[in-house]
């Protein structure tokens, strides 16, 4: 962070981000010491200050614009005390004294005894318990309350030496708040990060125009008369759930074609990759970032073939391979008036979620195979070693992983990109960017809907049973094949 001190200079310190507020996602917390006399000194001199946030991985750069504030213990005096949140019915200084003793609850023995360590400069006491890692385990209130704390026994102890110091730490804690009013985002990357391509691909699927355009192109009504002669096979199945496994049939079978080698466009002769180009400026405009390149073993001819992005595009050529197939796809189930999202798996395959109002839950799709909830297919059937799967759709970023995947614990294993509650935090901001548009009551179902999703993905990774047809093969392209975007 950076902020200008009052003498005129710039002040630059390196911050150690803990987490989003669960009630407000427009401020990130930070863990200070009281005694941290340099940066206490340079937030109170003045407390809009920028904050650099860099993702070497993705080459991505966010620059903050804000202003910190400080919840400090009751008997600590500070300048900036944090805002009333308007999500929130306690007065600030309640509400923020419980953020600060549930943030001290989550910290580590060894960190909160850091917090008995003298500041910077300052010449050590000689008692060794007020600078020991000994265990400080934290204070449930009852026990504040009554003077007492556990030990790491879990017995309750009224040693009074470490009772002081645990009280000296807890009173040196504070979280110093950052409220974001502005933030850049930089990509230095050749590519888009995919999950931030992705969040934005989603919102092209609630585009007026796009929508009817796509709808002119699917035969609905013989969608809908498909589904309610089945139907009468099936009573318990709905006609919505119906029409969008007719809907899988067709765009599979008479809309869309698998590419695993582009065929030549001068003499339709098979062909052989050669290598992959950057795109034209006509290709790019359709967010084409990578095109391969194909030569004719008949004529001789190179035939270009562009990963194209663009769903408005995808309805004219008609082809491609699973990135296409499952961006194509799910525009097709909003257009018919589907809730659906775009599930991106890290290991190289896209598909479709579905919400099925009958069933009250997210159903699998996967056009590619003309898959109907079957969530194990990948895992189970591919016999892939899935590690993130993260659904995106105008409204939320998910993760799904649980859900196709059996035995989570083997699958943590293999989750070591990016820390598990960085992630879940990430996506919960994304998810209330994406929510800032809609009205309350819509918010309040989501909501619901939500936490029911949860519980139902803690179930779903530690099911027994595996349906016959999740244990089939892949039946598109050539083994995995490599997503348009990259």
């Amino acid at each position: 962070m950076s902020n200008i001190k009052r003498s005129g200079d710039v002040s630059m310190h390196c911050l150690h981000f803990q987490a989003f507020l669960e009630d407000d996602l427009r401020f990130f917390e930070f863990l200070l010491a009281m005694n941290d006399n340099h940066l206490m000194g340079d937030v109170k001199s003045d407390p809009n200050a920028q904050i650099c946030w860099t993702m070497p991985k993705s080459k991505e750069y966010y620059k903050f614009k804000g202003k910190f504030y400080i919840a400090s213990a009751p008997i600590q005096v500070t300048r900036f005390p944090p805002p009333k949140l308007p999500s929130s019915d306690l007065p600030p200084a309640e509400y923020w004294e419980a953020e600060r003793k549930r943030q001290w609850r989550n910290l580590s023995d060894q960190v909160r005894a850091t917090y008995t360590w003298p500041s910077c400069g300052d010449i050590p006491k000689s008692d060794s318990i007020s600078f020991s890692c000994r265990s400080l385990q934290c204070m449930t209130e009852p026990n504040v309350s009554s003077g007492f704390f556990r030990t790491n026994s879990g017995r309750p102890s009224t040693d009074g030496a470490l009772q002081v110091v645990h009280d000296i730490a807890m009173d040196n804690f504070c979280l110093l708040v950052y409220k974001v009013t502005a933030v850049e985002h930089f990509n230095y990357g050749v590519f888009p990060p995919k999950r931030t391509f992705y969040r934005a691909l989603v919102l092209r699927y609630e585009d007026a125009a796009l929508l009817e355009r796509t709808l002119d192109l699917i035969p609905l009504h013989q969608l809908y008369e498909e589904a309610e002669r089945n139907l009468e096979e099936k009573q318990d199945q709905s006609l919505g759930d119906e029409v969008v496994r007719r809907l899988l049939h067709w765009f599979k079978h008479e809309f869309f074609t698998w590419v695993d080698q582009a065929m030549c466009d001068y003499c339709g002769g098979k062909t052989i990759s050669t290598n992959s180009t950057g795109p034209r400026a006509e290709e790019k405009s359709h967010d084409a970032f990578v095109v391969e390149m194909y030569k004719c073993l008949v004529c001789g001819n190179n035939t270009r073939f562009p990963r194209y992005n663009d769903p408005r595009k995808l309805l004219e050529t008609k082809k491609g391979r699973c990135g296409e197939w499952a961006n194509c796809f799910t525009l097709c189930c909003r257009a018919i008036g589907v809730e659906a999202r775009l599930v991106l798996d890290e290991t190289d395959h896209v598909w479709t979620e579905i919400y099925s109002e009958f069933e009250q839950r997210w159903i699998h799709c996967d056009s590619c195979e003309n898959a109907f909830d079957q969530p194990l297919l990948y895992s189970e059937g591919w016999k892939k070693n899935l590690t993130y799967c993260i659904a995106f759709s105008a409204e939320e970023a998910i993760d799904v992983t649980k859900r196709y995947n059996r035995g989570y614990s083997e699958v943590l294993k293999r989750r070591n990109l990016v820390g598990e509650n960085e992630l879940s935090q990430y996506l919960a901001y994304l998810t209330f960017e994406n929510q800032l548009r809609l009205s309350e009551s819509r918010k309040i179902d989501l909501g619901i809907r939500r936490r029911n999703e949860e519980n139902e993905l803690e179930q779903a990774c530690n099911r027994i049973h595996i349906k016959d047809e999740e244990l089939i093969g892949r039946q598109s392209g050539k083994g995995y094949q490599q997503l348009a975007l990259t």
